[in-house]
């Protein structure tokens, strides 16, 4: 029987007395116990902590069962397992015959075949560790089972990984007791997520059945031996269904040695429920040598083709017998149900699996157990109250008035709904099983939330509660099991009530008013902690929290306070650590944290690079926006841990000068292969490197006389903002933060004045300072881009919709039109009443253009065999510079005579600017595209995620693109069709594909491997340039 037990969120901490094993469990032919073996691949080195590992985790199971027998009224009833003289877990090692990678696929056959014969299977349950480098057992996290027979023997086998997610985590306990769990008989039991046996969010429960059918294992009994067995005869009576399809199955039960428990099992058809595995349906306790049995159930459906009745009598032996059935043939005919909303109606079916014409009949709701319905204009619930077994409703962002409907579906553990017009939410205080509840964005309708209202769930484990405008949060305390707790974006300041939640994990309140850190000091259970966007400054209360894995303290928008990261010295196990936007100039105090992983310090003032040499397992690091000026510690670390992701460009170009001409201006540019810009002046005789936390420079603009540098920057796919530097690229900083992206930047040094335009058809403008910002100077645009001012005339001339240039006065008054029919027109200037463009004519050709300020005598200056792109005009030395999709820049006479190469050996640059003492108001070029030799699939980053996820890529042509993900035993999870896309790079964050971690129907993946594919069909000047495939490995740890 193939087992496998999966998780979606891992975060509860279980408190747990620890049961002392008996002694009598010692011994050279134990039975009736649990022995463990270490199984390690030839040549694979050991763990030397293995067995105290291994000691510390079955102790730990053993209580946890003895805590939920005594919970049921058996007392502390358990399993026993092999110790030594000094009450240690004893650890039988193993070593393979063969190498690790011959275990990575049937592991448990392979291993089973090389167990020596002195572990019997018959007369123990052996719980297997395999230490093989997936960390997984057949491709999934564990498998377990019993062995039997009709002689009395009873053992069983359960394997889990020595190491990995699967065991390194609050999931490697419920996945030992889940598959000791089926080693001691029991069935998958998916009535209730809380259940071990379930695959539920932080499972911490024994059914009443199970704890019943425990109360007779001989495992679980201090007598150790079976009685000869006498035969149980299992005979079925009767299988009728009542009028409401509840099917009563009758039995008759009887065995000499007396009987004790039964259950009543199908197979799983669900692809949640591991299809093929047994499943628990019912269970009753028997007495005597006979009996008569009925089971009542409505949870079988016209899939199920069998049931299984499963018995241990008084002597501790098992008997099973299987019976064929027929759903349809027992059961009347169905009802058809009335659903009047019809986007409710549609996506019941599709849960379903009907057709669009089908008809929901009574049947087909009881048959509804998960339903996905967010986002789907649904207003009316009328007719769900017939899905009495619903588990799992998700109703997000529709239009609900009214929920007192759900007050019916008494089962349902899991109920998200965030973001609808409820006017009343009482009613669901009657879904007293609830362990999962999402309830934001009521603040925003105007409805007072009574957090009251959450007490009547006492069972809650996981609560959601963002954007309700929540300021006491002292209720929560009543919530006893609550481990995961969000509450963003709320007005909480005093968190004084969170000391009374010590079991909390998980603890997210981004975006309040938390300024206090001190009631944190007693949660030393917490291992993900979110605090961005609060008005933090003092970390001290951190400093005690030493199971923390994840933190985020950034600063909001505008910018925290914290400077000093002293007190994270100690949390020695964080994983992840973000605290972007603050006033941070030193990162010393972490360079102890050796499992950091993922940090990401963007917007601070770090310059000091060195101490990030001693990270050496990071995979992720952010630091944008920092004033950088060495990167070589940062490429020292990158030699070291060759797969970490820095969004700091740490390729060193190495420009050539070219020219030697002491009347060459200064020089400044941007190069999409790097962070930051370039810039030449006369008193070097090389080129600088400077401003590199700029990680996307889109436009560069100089201010000769303020001694300033100006940009664009591109900070995400619908985000932007507009910085400034010190010529030399220190002191840089943030003007004015945009929720649009800037393309292109041309300034006013007369006024005082930045213009900018950006990619929702708008000319914006703002003061040097950030200040004054005018959003709607010029609107209704078509696809501004390249941006250059006339002072001297009052003038603002940009390219739009690549094909034309237009022009208004500088209030944005008065547009007009000036030049029309280009083909892909790049950069342009104003210089000496002229107006200066570059022009793309092919796909290695362009052209340097001029024309009068009112667009007449439009004259070709010179016809290139490589694109240009930006553009600057030197009046004094009367040269005209641009740089070249070849990776150089080059100059002519103003007449486009004499073309000579200024600058090479450069990869991509785009962006042009001089600094002269004539020309005030030089002018940047829009972004190109950078042309890699292959089409290529880059790792995704962050990997590990929690749970998103961008995964990069590079096209050689033109191409359309499809992202596919799967999950490890090759279900699809998400299709990604990202369209046609262009020839480029697509690897910084604002330009790779994005994933949230969801599924397609949007429901949070499990923690696990998955694998996504980039597929592309490519296309060269409209015909076909053949296809592309390539496939790589992500994880996802929650």
């Amino acid at each position: 029987m193939k087992i496998k037990f999966l998780s979606a969120l891992c975060l509860s901490v279980l408190g747990m007395l620890l049961f002392v094993p008996n002694t009598a469990a010692q011994g050279t032919d134990p039975h009736n116990i649990v022995r463990l073996v270490y199984f390690v691949p030839y040549r694979r080195q050991p763990q030397s902590d293995i067995d105290v590992k291994l000691d510390t985790l079955i102790k730990n199971v053993q209580a946890f069962f003895a805590d939920e027998m005594e919970r049921h009224g058996f007392g502390r009833k358990t399993f026993q397992f092999e110790i030594d003289r000094h009450g240690n877990a004893v650890v039988h090692r193993v070593t393979g015959k063969f190498l690790d990678t011959h275990y990575h696929e049937d592991t448990v056959s392979k291993v089973v075949a090389e167990v020596p014969q002195r572990f019997d299977f018959l007369k123990n349950v052996y719980l297997v560790v395999v230490d093989v480098s997936t960390g997984l057992i057949d491709s999934v996290c564990g498998r377990g089972g019993d062995v039997w027979n009709t002689a009395g023997d009873w053992g069983g086998r359960a394997f889990i990984p020595a190491s990995g997610d699967c065991l390194n985590t609050r999931l490697g306990f419920e996945l030992t007791a889940h598959e000791l769990g089926h080693a001691f008989g029991l069935a998958h039991d998916f009535r209730k997520s809380a259940y071990i046996m379930s695959y539920g969010q932080n499972p911490d429960q024994l059914a009443r059945c199970t704890a019943e059918w425990l109360h007779a294992n001989r495992y679980f009994n201090d007598h150790r031996t079976h009685a000869n067995n006498h035969e149980t005869t299992i005979e079925m009576l009767a299988a009728e269904a009542d009028p409401d399809y509840t099917i009563r199955f009758r039995f008759k039960i009887s065995d000499a040695d007396g009987l004790r428990h039964v259950h009543l099992m199908t197979p799983a058809t669900s692809i949640y429920e591991d299809p093929g595995s047994s499943k628990l349906i019912d269970c009753k306790e028997l007495e005597g040598n006979s009996q008569n049995v009925e089971f009542a159930t409505n949870q079988l459906t016209p899939e199920s083709q069998s049931i299984t009745v499963r018995v241990v009598d008084a002597a501790g032996n098992l008997s099973s017998q299987d019976y064929p059935i027929d759903i349809n043939a027992i059961l009347p005919t169905p009802r058809v149900v009335s659903i009047p909303d019809v986007n409710l109606a549609a996506a019941i079916r599709n849960e379903l699996g009907l057709t669009r014409r089908s008809h929901i009949t009574e049947l087909d709701m009881l048959n509804l157990t998960s339903l996905n319905a967010t986002h789907k204009q649904i207003g009316k619930l009328d007719g769900l109250e017939h899905a009495k077994n619903l588990k799992r409703l998700l109703l997000g962002f529709n239009q609900i008035t009214d929920v007192s409907l759900l007050a019916q579906l008494t089962n349902l553990e899991e109920l998200s709904i965030p973001y609808n017009p409820v006017a009343d939410l009482t009613p669901i205080k009657a879904l007293t099983g609830l362990r999962a509840l999402e309830v934001r964005g009521y603040d925003i309708r105007n409805v007072t939330l009574d957090i009251h209202l959450f007490t009547a769930f006492p069972d809650l484990v996981h609560l959601s509660i963002g954007s309700n405008g929540i300021t006491d949060i002292t209720p929560l305390t009543q919530l006893k099991r609550l481990r995961s707790l969000s509450a963003i974006s709320n007005q909480i300041r005093d968190l004084t009530p969170i000391a009374q939640m010590p079991n909390l994990v998980f603890l997210e309140l981004g975006y309040n008013q938390v300024n206090d850190l001190t009631p944190f000091t007693g949660l030393t259970n917490l291992q993900f902690l979110y605090l961005p966007g609060n008005p933090l400054a003092d970390l001290t209360p951190l400093s005690g929290l030493k199971n923390l894995k994840h933190l985020d303290i950034s600063g909001d928008i505008n910018g925290g306070a914290i400077t000093d990261l002293t007190p994270l010295a100690t949390l020695t196990n964080l994983e992840a650590l973000r605290a972007d936007r603050n006033k941070i100039r030193s990162i010393r105090p972490l360079r102890k944290l050796e499992h950091l992983e993922i940090l990401s310090l963007e917007d601070n003032q770090i310059s000091d690079m060195r101490p990030f040499t001693k990270l050496v397992k990071l995979s992720t690091l952010r630091l944008a926006r920092n004033p950088i000026s060495d990167i070589t510690p940062l490429q020292t670390l990158s030699n070291r841990n060759p797969r970490l992701e820095v969004d700091i460009d740490l390729t060193q170009l190495s420009p050539i000068l070219e020219i030697i001409d002491p009347q060459l201006p200064p020089l400044y540019w941007t190069d999409t292969e790097t962070s930051g810009f370039h810039r030449f002046i006369r008193s070097q005789t090389s080129v600088e490197h400077t401003a590199l936390g700029v990680l996307n420079i889109t436009a560069l603009v100089v201010d000769t006389e303020g001694g300033k540098i100006y940009w664009t920057e591109q900070t995400g796919n619908l985000r932007g903002d507009i910085g400034c530097a010190n010529l030399d690229g220190s002191n840089a900083q943030v003007l004015k933060n945009f929720f649009n992206v800037p393309r292109d930047i041309a300034i006013d040094t007369r006024n005082g004045k930045i213009y900018c335009t950006n990619a929702i058809g708008k000319i914006q403008r703002l003061n040097f300072n950030g200040s004054k910002f005018e959003a709607n100077l010029i609107t209704n645009l078509d696809t501004p881009e390249h941006i250059t001012l006339d002072i001297a005339n009052g003038k603002i001339y940009w390219t739009a919709a690549a094909e034309r240039i237009q022009q208004a006065n500088l209030d944005g008054s008065n547009v007009q039109t000036v030049i029309i029919g280009l083909e892909t027109p790049g950069g342009l200037t104003v210089a000496a009443d002229k107006l200066y463009w570059t022009e793309r004519t092919g796909k290695n050709a362009g052209k340097i253009q001029r024309a009068n300020l009112d667009g007449t005598n439009v004259q070709t200056l010179a016809t290139l065999k490589s694109s240009p792109i930006g553009i600057a005009v030197d009046t004094h030395g009367r040269k005209v510079y641009w740089t070249n999709a070849a990776g150089r820049i080059q100059r002519a006479n103003l007449n486009g005579k004499n073309i000579q190469n200024v600058v090479t050996g450069l990869a991509h640059p785009i962006d042009l600017v001089l600094r002269t003492d004539t020309d005030t108001t030089p002018v940047a070029a829009a972004p190109a595209v950078v042309r890699p030799a292959t089409t290529n699939l880059l790792p995704n980053y962050p990997n590990p995620s929690n749970p998103e996820t961008w995964i990069p890529y590079q096209l050689a042509s033109p191409a359309d693109v499809t992202l596919t993900i799967y999950a490890i035993n090759g279900q699809l999870i998400r299709t990604l069709a990202l369209g046609h896309q262009p020839t480029g790079i697509y690897q910084s964050r604002s330009r790779a594909a994005y994933w949230d971690g969801r599924n397609r129907n949007g429901e949070p993946v499990a923690s696990g491997i998955y694998f996504y594919t980039l597929s592309t069909e490519a296309t060269r000047d409209s015909v076909p340039a053949g296809n592309f495939t390539a496939t790589r490995k992500m994880i996802i740890v929650k």
